[in-house]
């Protein structure tokens, strides 16, 4: 998977935004950062799946990533093979930048 970014503002509704597709592997590390801008502030959950989000049939089951960034620059790693990932925004304001690297 190539390095994916997000990128969010004042503007964003709040609540579940797009899954980013993971590359399914038994063993992988996989790197989620949350940027916050000078001034900005954010209220947010990484949620992971092993659902696959595209299929009609399957209602996604969302978890939320233990110890991943919520509300400050920060980043986490972890090796689990989840398939999907997204951040769900309670409340944002300024620019902020979700990234992911596998």
């Amino acid at each position: 998977m190539q390095p994916r970014s997000q990128s969010f503002d004042a503007t964003t509704q709040p609540g579940p935004q797009a899954p980013i597709n993971l590359d399914f592997l038994p063993l992988t590390a996989t790197t989620v950062g949350l940027w916050v801008g000078p001034g900005a502030t954010v209220a947010a959950v990484v949620e992971v799946t092993t659902d696959d989000v595209n299929d009609p049939d399957v209602t996604p089951r969302c978890f939320p990533l233990t110890d991943g960034p919520t509300n400050a620059t920060a980043y986490a790693k972890f090796f689990e093979p989840w398939r999907w990932l997204r951040l769900n925004i309670a409340s944002i304001t300024g620019a902020v930048e979700f990234k992911v690297a596998q």
